[in-house]
């Protein structure tokens, strides 16, 4: 026989498993969505969602007032009773708790734990619940609470203030409007929440029929709250936050830049633009303007010069040199709805501007006094700068080299001459810039110049007489003279064009390159005859070509032999003669120029 104790531990247990599985299943199979409140002659719509797997296994959804609370002992009065699957509707006629809902309750059609009451009134404030009986072995209730509350005043937060703007010294108006029943005693307070809800002096609200507005400027960091709306009627308490968006004057402008242009007007000719970049922090509002100061060198900003303008650039005309004419000191301060923020740093405006690139830069090559060096001469900018050019600069570098590493020379004059800076490079770049008051202008276009040249032509091209000891086929030796002038470098080729006299174009020529001054045309036209011309060719390029001559080929250029009869060796035809052919083609070989 089991102990008491352990009877009423049992017991506690089943009740606890029961309690837990009561309210998983409370909480996965029905459920209302919230709260709520309603205003007093309105309907109180009740909605319960269920569980799918329970909405097809419910015997019947019970709908009711909590007349008594849990704390006192819980009483559940139903209204209806609604059986399913028959939707059959059996209402309570019996409590005088509910008799006063009776007729102003119905059943939500279509729906399963849907009801309405209708016309609520004061005292319809309660809890209310639903309870849906399962049809399964278990016979499970499944019940849920929600809360109606019925009011006489209500705060109509669509027209009441919500959001609003305000800044340092603004006066603004806060507004509270209410619905309330006709002569109901009603009562509104503001409270400030910045400064822990304290409530704000009554003598700046105004409270009408519909409602309050409290009337507030804004000075310290308190003032712009959030303030809270209090309506109470005897029954009622409405409560409504609103909150206040703090603005502030923009921070100043930076990043300042100028440019100058010249303009043809009759009292301005120089025109210099000032433009400058937003603030970094526009206060909460856009800004609107821009005030502009300038005034000369040495006055006080007090006496500056102001204009208003809505644009990130002002344009200023030169004023006379007393005025500013040599430059002025510009400062911008940005504004907006709420005010004027505070000044940038003053930048120096000069009507004054670098000068433009120097024009027509251009060269010659110097070899005939030594060392080879460029003259280099150029012509004025086309505009100045408002200040005459005191000197120009002079880059010049090697291809490949970069600018930083050019080596640099200045004058006074537009020309200068210019000596290789090495003696491995003879190709370099080269530009000019010219130099103001103000500073280093544009550089002009980039010029490539040479310390050497192209050779020139190649001289005497003549067809050459060779001998040989047997029959070749037809084939003219070409032999030329070097050129006068190298160009100042190693000739390392020689190009050679030949065609047929009857070819007019030269591009349907055949050509050649070789290292020596000669050239064999080879399987020449025994009938034809060739035009020929050659070409020097250094580090610099070709040079120009030679005079064209006209060869041919000729029969009589070989020498015969006759073999002894016996031996191996071969006997001259005439020993004499023979001597004095070899000896005149010795002497040909050495005198013909290479």
């Amino acid at each position: 026989m089991s102990s008491p104790y352990k009877q009423t531990l049992v017991i506690f247990l089943r009740f606890f498993v029961m309690k837990v599985v009561f309210a998983a299943l409370q909480n996965d199979a029905i459920q209302f969505s919230s709260n709520q409140e309603v205003f007093v002659g309105e309907d109180a719509i009740f909605k319960w969602s269920l569980n799918e797997n329970l909405a097809n296994n419910i015997g019947d959804v019970k709908f009711g007032v909590v007349t008594r609370p849990a704390k006192h002992g819980e009483r559940l009065d139903a209204i209806l009773l609604r059986t399913l699957p028959s939707g059959k509707t059996k209402w309570n006629r019996h409590s005088s708790y509910v008799t006063a809902y009776v007729n102003r309750t119905e059943v939500i059609q279509n729906a399963l734990a849907e009801f309405k009451i209708s016309n609520v009134q004061l005292n319809d404030t309660s809890e209310y619940y639903c309870t849906v009986r399962k049809t399964d072995e278990t016979q499970t209730m499944i019940t849920d609470y929600v809360q109606l509350k019925v009011i006489d005043i209500q705060i109509l937060k669509e027209t009441s203030s919500q959001d609003v703007i305000s800044w340092k010294g603004h006066k603004i108006r806060l507004h509270c409007n209410v619905r309330i029943i006709p002569n109901t005693i009603k009562k509104f307070t503001w409270r400030n929440k910045g400064t822990s809800g304290t409530i704000v002096n009554p003598s700046k609200q105004r409270d009408t029929v519909n409602g309050s507005t409290l009337t507030i400027v804004t000075f310290k960091d308190t003032d712009f709250g959030p303030y809270e709306c209090v309506a109470r009627t005897p029954t009622t308490e409405q409560r409504h936050v609103i909150r206040i968006k703090r603005l502030y004057e923009p921070s100043e402008p930076g990043n300042f830049s100028h440019s100058r242009r010249l303009v043809k007007r009759l009292n301005c000719t120089v025109v210099a633009k000032v433009s400058w970049m937003p603030p970094l922090k526009h206060g909460g509002a856009p800004v609107t303007h821009y005030i502009v100061e300038y005034k000369p060198f040495g006055r006080k900003w007090s006496k500056a010069s102001k204009q208003l303008v809505d644009t990130n650039y002002i344009k200023i005309c030169r004023p006379p040199r007393d005025e500013g004419g040599d430059g002025l000191r510009v400062r911008v301060k940005a504004k907006n709805k709420v005010g004027v923020g505070n000044s940038s740093r003053a930048t120096i405006v000069t009507f004054w501007d670098v000068p433009t690139a120097p024009l027509n830069l251009k060269s010659r090559l110097r070899r005939d006094l030594g060392e080879p060096f460029i003259e280099l001469a150029w012509d004025c900018p086309l505009h100045d700068g408002g200040i005459p050019v005191s000197t120009y600069q002079v880059e010049y570098k090697h291809i490949g080299a970069a600018w930083r590493n050019a080596a640099s020379l200045q004058t006074v004059e537009k020309q200068i001459n210019i000596w290789k800076t090495s003696q491995d490079e003879d190709v370099y770049h080269v530009r000019v810039s010219a130099v103001n008051g103000v500073g280093f202008g544009e550089t002009s276009n980039i010029l490539k110049v040479a310390f050497a040249e192209a050779p020139s032509m190649p001289l005497d091209v003549v067809e050459k007489t060779v001998l040989h000891a047997k029959k070749t086929p037809p084939h003219i030796h070409i032999a030329w003279k070097r050129p006068l002038d190298n160009g100042g470098l190693k000739i390392t080729h020689y190009k050679i064009e030949y065609k047929s006299v009857n070819l007019k174009n030269w591009n349907l020529a055949k050509s050649d390159l070789v290292v020596d001054e000669k050239y064999i045309i080879k399987d020449a036209d025994e009938n034809q005859e060739y035009i020929v011309r050659v070409s020097a060719k250094n580090n610099m390029g070709f040079g120009p070509w030679s005079k064209p001559v006209v060869v041919k080929y000729k029969d009589k250029n070989f020498v015969a032999f006759k073999a002894r009869s016996q031996g191996s060796s071969l006997t001259p035809v005439n020993n004499s003669v023979l001597a004095l052919v070899f000896l005149l083609a010795t002497i040909l070989t050495k005198l013909l120029p290479r």
